[in-house]
């Protein structure tokens, strides 16, 4: 909560990552009900397999 501009940056930080290595970035999202300081990132792969890649 403290440290937003920091989580901010880590989180931008990811999204071209997961495009770079072949996946979609679908968004972040905040839980309606749940702790302030819980997001969850949600992206996907091609397979399995590309994701280990």
């Amino acid at each position: 909560m403290y440290k937003l501009a920091e989580f901010r940056k880590y989180a931008e930080m990811w999204i071209p990552l997961v495009g770079k290595f072949g996946g979609k970035h679908h968004g972040y999202f905040l839980p309606k009900e749940s702790a302030s300081d819980l997001a969850i990132a949600l992206f996907s792969f091609e397979s399995l397999a590309k994701y280990e890649e």
